[in-house]
């Protein structure tokens, strides 16, 4: 990452694109990020949505706190310019609004100069809604997923025993009639982590029958119940188009 002027920052952006590479022209999420790195000598990460619309590319994100962050809160109002070829990932964004800063593609995924923040990833803090999730056998995994607003998710926890972060989210207009949206996952991919994905459509979250209120479950490529373990606080968090579930 660096900053407009070209100087590179002591932080990464790993971005699950959506809307933005796949479906350019439909109304929903552009793209989901996770972020970490120093900032003025405070260390911090955070989870982020972008969203588009025939006019623009626009988001929101809210820092985790928790897990050794020293940077809290969330920003309301970001605007994202992205630039490269018509096929593929963009090479370059820009993102103006409560912050400026300039994300490059690593062409190989590996920004060999970062040093990851130490520790695990747990919670998330009053921003985002958390759930605790197990496998529904019960047997192979755990972990925590925090969500914001559209029903795409920040991912954390262990399979088999090995580590992973992922990120989660869909393609397709949810405001559509029949909401007809795929989702997707993939890992962020670190040492001794797992480092995989799971392609649009074959996996779907939806609320849990024989379940508590606002349980949900993912079907499909995983099967998972998700606990809700905290709501998050309401926010000014910019006007998005939220998931409507499907059964």
């Amino acid at each position: 990452m660096h900053t407009p002027g070209g100087e590179r920052l002591a932080a990464v952006r790993c971005v699950k694109f959506a809307n933005l590479t796949e479906r350019a022209t439909t109304p929903g999420v552009s793209f989901v990020w996770y972020g970490e790195g120093v900032r003025a000598g405070y260390a911090y990460r955070h989870f982020g949505e972008a969203f588009q619309d025939p006019r623009r590319c626009y988001g929101h994100a809210a820092y985790l706190q928790g897990n050794g962050e020293e940077l809290h809160g969330h920003v309301d109002h970001l605007t994202f310019h992205p630039t490269g070829p018509p096929e593929g990932p963009p090479e370059r964004i820009a993102v103006t609004g409560d912050w400026t800063e300039t994300w490059l593609l690593e062409p190989d995924g590996l920004v060999t100069e970062y040093t990851a923040l130490p520790g695990r990833i747990v919670t998330a803090g009053p921003w985002f809604d958390h759930f605790s999730v197990l496998e529904k056998a019960g047997t192979h995994g755990a972990g925590h997923r925090y969500m914001l607003s559209s029903g795409s998710w920040l991912g954390s926890g262990t399979w088999r025993g090995v580590p992973y972060l992922h990120l989660g989210t869909f393609i397709g207009d949810p405001t559509a009639p029949g909401s007809p949206v795929s989702f997707g996952a993939a890992d962020i991919c670190f040492q001794r982590g797992f480092c995989g994905q799971v392609r649009w459509g074959a996996m779907l979250l939806r609320p849990a029958a024989r379940f508590p209120a606002g349980t949900l479950e993912v079907v499909g490529g995983w099967t998972e119940v998700w606990t809700p373990r905290r709501s998050r606080t309401p926010c000014a968090l910019a006007d998005v188009p939220v998931l409507p579930f499907r059964s």
